[in-house]
């Protein structure tokens, strides 16, 4: 049995297309390709099904990817040109004044992805894993990481924060959107894979609860990415009077573990960076301090 496509494309790219991605809310399609064009398509349903070519702008440099943006209107488009990304709006094609860039390493990236928190990308090269707030077009964190494949996970009502998994040297990991520290181990390579590099795709299925890895060899491996919904929480403790007010040490700040390269300058002045005590123990020392030189005051008269 065969089967006849019987679509037909307007305009269609002079060169290889590198990447191509849907709108996550119109019936939309971005494309990007060698000869330096992206181009929004839309479907005529005139006769013959035909993708219509509505809007090109010429790239800056050789594209490898493209993306939406995952807020309600889908109202950016990410294009990974060079080391960089550069921001287009859709309602106009026309690109932005503002680029994601990082200054980690000078290799071109292989791939660009928006986290459905509708405000981080995630990006990697050949060796390095990077994620930006697109709000402040800032680089929130990167990790050198070998990375054959990518692909952001939906929010569910058990994970707090946006992830992604990726497949890296044969292993499937987790990572979340606020740093590598958390990172999830979920599988190895099935018994007997011998590919090698980037012979590997990630595809979801029965929700957010599984992802199918599926090798070159034409191996298919099952991994679960979601844990059980944790148990309530106990009821709240009896509240006890106050005991009397003891000096608190200053809490330290919160530092990113693991082999974090290229850590924005903007992460030094975190608020959980520089931490001071709470106001109550500053207030408790200084009222101790006055009453102790009163007390010294009115022995001495």
């Amino acid at each position: 049995m065969g089967f006849v496509i019987n679509t037909m494309v307007s305009e269609p790219h002079q060169q290889s297309i590198t990447g191509m991605v849907y709108h996550p809310t119109a019936d939309h399609v971005a494309t990007v390709a060698l000869d330096m064009r992206i181009k929004l398509w839309t479907m005529s349903l005139d006769g013959d099904t035909e993708w219509v070519c509505f809007k090109i702008a010429v790239l800056s440099a050789v594209p490898s990817a493209v993306c939406f943006s995952q807020d309600k209107f889908g109202s950016l488009a990410l294009v990974s040109n060079g080391s960089f990304v550069s921001l287009w709006s859709t309602a106009t094609l026309t690109r932005t004044r503002h680029n994601l860039v990082q200054h980690v390493c000078p290799d071109d990236l292989r791939s660009v992805d928006t986290l459905h928190n509708a405000h981080s990308a995630v990006a990697y090269s050949q060796d390095y894993l990077f994620v930006w707030n697109i709000l402040s077009c800032t680089l929130h964190w990167s990790v050198k990481l070998t990375v054959d494949c990518l692909m952001p996970l939906p929010l569910s009502s058990h994970a707090q924060l946006a992830s992604f998994v990726v497949v890296s040297r044969a292993r499937v990991l987790r990572l979340f959107e606020d740093g590598p520290s958390a990172v999830e181990y979920l599988a190895g390579a099935p018994p007997g894979h011998k590919g090698t590099g980037r012979d590997v795709a990630l595809v979801q299925i029965q929700g957010a609860t599984h992802l199918a890895v599926l090798y070159s060899d034409g191996r298919i491996h099952l991994v679960g990415v979601e844990k059980e919904a944790p148990a309530a929480a106990p009821a709240p403790a009896k509240v006890l009077p106050e005991t009397p007010r003891t000096q608190k040490p200053m809490p330290s700040a919160t530092q990113l573990t693991g082999s974090i390269i290229g850590q924005p300058y903007n992460h030094l002045f975190a608020p959980d960076t520089h931490t001071v005590p709470p106001t109550i123990h500053m207030f408790g020392k200084y009222m101790d301090n006055l009453l102790q030189r009163t007390r010294n005051v009115d022995t001495q008269t």
